[in-house]
């Protein structure tokens, strides 16, 4: 069986990054700047919101599960 994947690469991704970071970094909430930088459709309107997230039941990838719980209230990653 064959599948075809197509994949459009965001060449502007890393320049919204560090502008995400330089804005929280600078006092603008998460919820702001998500709602200003994401493409997210599905929780830009939210704030980023994804809701409650448990270790165990996860259906993140492993790795942002992993990094999630690794964070202190009110940190940032950047991984």
């Amino acid at each position: 069986m064959r599948k075809k994947v197509a994949h459009q690469l965001d060449t502007d991704a890393p320049k919204r990054a560090e502008k995400a970071v330089a804005s929280l970094k600078a006092g603008t909430s998460f919820a702001d700047t998500v709602k200003k930088y994401s493409e997210d459709d599905v929780t830009k309107q939210g704030g980023g919101n994804i809701g409650n997230v448990i270790r165990d039941k996860s259906s993140l990838p492993k790795e942002v599960t992993e990094a999630l719980f690794a964070l202190k209230q009110g940190q940032v990653s950047t991984a």
